[in-house]
């Protein structure tokens, strides 16, 4: 279980796979298990897979602060000088997502290429209630069928999973990873300051998002909660390429796998083809002969 210890805290992290360096970073509640099953192994034949434990998450260190996304942004390029990675390709799943945004955006020269999966940027998507959200009476009727009863005018943020935690955690996994897991939510949420630092743009501002300048991809699904930050984010960025995924919520990386991989493979493939095309066109240009 390998750990590097960066800005004062110690991140799990795991590697495997060669070729050109990709960061996978999940989102919260999560770890690098999320993508551990069928992402990772994945993508392995193909890249160098960088998978890692965000602080206050799975195997990492639980800190009081330093819950914004510029502070994962940091501690993403703390751990890439650790491991002695120059550049990479960021591949960033909800909160994950920001945080790879933020990377790219104040670290131009080491993102190689950027994936946002349904993220939700604070300063292009500050607020939004259930009752706003044009899925949620199907949501709703799901959710009630399984005992869970929400207020239609409660906030839409990341404070929704403690009421959903159990019921996420408890699906597939034994009773005891699953007490564990809703332990470690509800002690992030009471001795850190999470709740403040996860609710403010962090500044994560139009201008600094529309300075990005990698190659930038977004995948979201059909019945994603986050649409206004996507179409900040197309608004923002004129070279973003966009998935929807037809039929697909929040954690498709997860219900979706193939489907998910079928398109971030694709895009990733496009963008290492033209990379060749470039450095041919260099080789056979008069000065390099």
């Amino acid at each position: 279980m390998p750990k590097a210890f960066i800005n004062g805290v110690n991140i799990h992290y795991q590697q495997a796979g060669t070729g050109s360096d990709l960061v996978l970073i999940h989102g919260l509640s999560g770890s690098l298990a999320f993508w551990q099953i069928r992402i990772a192994p994945e993508l392995s034949r193909n890249f160098r897979v960088l998978t890692y434990d965000l602080r206050g998450h799975g195997q990492s260190d639980m800190p009081p602060v330093g819950y914004r996304s510029s502070d994962m942004a940091a501690d993403m390029v703390a751990l890439l000088d650790c491991l002695q990675i120059q550049q990479a390709h960021l591949v960033g799943h909800s909160i994950g997502g920001v945080a790879a945004l933020h990377m790219a955006a104040l670290h131009p020269d080491r993102a190689a290429s950027l994936t946002i999966c349904d993220s939700r940027i604070r300063g292009l998507q500050p607020s939004q209630k259930l009752k706003g959200w044009p899925h949620w009476p199907l949501w709703k009727a799901r959710l009630e069928k399984r005992g869970v009863i929400l207020d239609d005018e409660q906030e839409m943020d990341f404070l929704l999973l403690d009421q959903l935690m159990v019921p996420i955690v408890s699906q597939g996994n034994e009773p005891v990873a699953a007490a564990r897991s809703t332990a470690q939510w509800q002690a992030f949420l009471a001795n850190t300051t999470a709740k403040e630092d996860l609710r403010g743009p962090a500044g994560l501002t139009d201008d600094l998002i529309s300075r990005i300048t990698a190659p930038a991809h977004a995948i979201y699904g059909e019945y994603s909660f986050c649409g206004p930050t996507l179409e900040g984010l197309r608004r923002l960025l004129p070279h973003l390429n966009v998935t929807v995924l037809p039929k697909a919520g929040h954690f498709f990386p997860f219900t979706q796998p193939q489907v998910f991989l079928s398109h971030l493979e694709a895009f990733l493939k496009a963008f290492n083809s033209s990379q060749g095309e470039r450095e041919d066109r260099k080789d056979t240009s008069p000065a390099a002969e």
